[in-house]
Formats: C-alpha cells, structure tokens, sequence
C-alpha cells in the first residue's frame, strides 16, 4: 500500500475548505446616507444576529457578511449600528440569503434619529399620500 504524502493531505484540506466556503452564504451590502442615490456612510457596523462575522462598511459604503452555516434562502436578521444614525428601510434588515450576491448587493439607508420620518417618507413616498389628505381635509372644509 502507497502512503499519501503531506502534500496531498494539504490539497484534500484545501479542497474541502472551499467546498465549504461555496456552500456558506454570503450577503453584500451597501450603505447609503438618507435616501436612494445618497452618499455612500463609511464605518457603519453591520452584524447578524446569529451566524455571521461582523462587519464594517468601506469608505464606498459596501459590506459583506460570511454566513458559515448558513446557505443562499435561509433568512437571517441584520443589526446596523451607528450612533445617533437609524435605519430607514428597516423592513429590510430581515431578508434570505441570495444565491448570486453579486447580483445585486443589499441596499440599506441610514439617516440621523431627528430625519428618520422625512427619509422614510420619501422612502415610502408617502409624501403624496400627505397630499391627498391635505387635499381631502380641504375640500370636507369647503362643504360645510
């Protein structure tokens, strides 16, 4: 019987590293000021709940999170942290794993507390919605 030589133990660990790497799910994000099309936020700690490294977003305001086991459509929950920023868009902080994350990369909106309505209206667009109200309000006035 031939005996395996260290070399091709360090290749079978290699190789089995990165099947592993394959299977873990990924996520790539981006963090941006206020609203869409805002100003990328550097240093913005991005974390999960459970099962992946933490993370703080570049100086373009991209992220990426490792999920070791975690696999593309399995849920997790994202933590976002800066002081005195909140999230915008937190409906999105729950989302599934994508199977390509290079497709298209998580796109979250952190704005200060004292805005935080302002960006989610313009967010939401609920900003006409004021507008039929207001509108509504005044023609209700003009009938009495």
């Amino acid at each position: 019987m031939r005996s395996r030589s260290p070399h091709t133990a360090v290749v079978l660990f290699l190789l089995l590293v990165a099947v592993l790497q394959l299977r873990a799910g990924t996520l790539r994000g981006l963090i941006l000021g206020n609203e869409l099309g805002g100003v990328p936020l550097s240093n913005v700690e991005v974390s999960a709940v459970a099962g992946a490294n933490a993370s703080a977003t570049d100086d373009q305001g991209r992220f990426r999170l490792e999920f070791a086991t975690k696999q593309p459509g399995d849920m997790v929950q994202l933590v976002v942290r800066k002081s005195g920023y909140v999230v915008v868009n937190d409906f999105q902080l729950r989302l599934g794993l994508p199977r390509d994350p290079d497709a298209e990369p998580v796109t979250l909106l952190v704005c200060k507390e004292a805005v935080r309505e302002e960006m989610a209206r313009r967010f939401y667009r609920l900003k006409s919605f004021e507008a039929i109200e207001a509108r509504y309000q005044q023609q209700l006035q003009q009938l009495k």
